[in-house]
């Protein structure tokens, strides 16, 4: 499903947003489309190619795939379990997005040691990445991400600094 019109605005105020408050030097997209429609306006606005990371796609819903986020919530066993160990019907865990995303993150991160990168994913993959900076769920924020934020993760090369979440509208 492409981006909506609200998307693309969300997507253009990010842009501004990084360009005025960082000096982005690569940018690194799940491959999914909107993810990956995002990063093109990014892109056009900083001047930068987009490198794909596969490991950076969303959470698989398996069976939900294509369904509204109603028919998620009523799925049987939604709910009983902490939301990052809950496995829709044939698909993952964010705990198994966190062993995928976590380390693409990671050696994003080694890479680009004294640079900006902008990532561009998605709620819960992004989510995943925050609790394996964090080694654990506890400091990962249980509401939604909205959509076009930016977290900022430091990196020194070695280990990760303390994330924040800043909104690109701010």
């Amino acid at each position: 499903m492409p981006l909506t019109p609200v998307g693309r605005e969300q997507a253009a105020r990010a842009a501004v947003f990084l360009r005025a408050r960082f000096a982005p030097a690569r940018i690194v997209s799940s491959p999914m489309t909107r993810a990956h429609q995002t990063a093109e306006i990014i892109a056009a606005a900083l001047a930068l190619p987009i490198e794909l990371e596969p490991d950076l796609r969303e959470r698989s819903l398996g069976d939900l795939h294509g369904h509204s986020y109603d028919a998620v919530l009523t799925t049987p066993g939604y709910g009983s379990l902490p939301y990052q160990e809950w496995r829709p019907p044939a698909g993952e865990t964010l705990i198994e997005v966190r062993e995928r995303a976590g380390p693409a993150l990671a050696a994003i991160a080694r890479g680009s040691i004294g640079r900006d990168v902008v990532v561009v994913s998605h709620a819960g993959a992004i989510r995943s990445c925050w609790a394996h900076v964090e080694g654990d769920w506890h400091g990962v924020p249980d509401e939604d991400i909205p959509n076009c934020s930016v977290l900022v993760v430091p990196h020194d090369g070695v280990e990760f600094g303390e994330p924040e979440l800043l909104l690109s509208s701010s």
